[in-house]
């Protein structure tokens, strides 16, 4: 299994500007655009919003 921290994704980079919404959506995009064929299973802890 590997363990992706929010900072590891490529160029994408944490901004404090964007919604918690806009943020979940995105990542489901991302995730979606992922070729795994197993399980994905995500934990954070929102103070933020991640730029992805």
């Amino acid at each position: 299994m590997e363990t992706l921290q929010p900072l590891d994704w490529g160029q994408h980079r944490f901004r404090e500007d964007r919604s918690t919404l806009d943020a979940t959506l995105t990542l489901k995009a991302a995730i979606q655009n992922t070729k795994a064929k197993d399980w994905i299973t995500i934990m954070f802890d929102i103070k933020g919003a991640y730029d992805l």
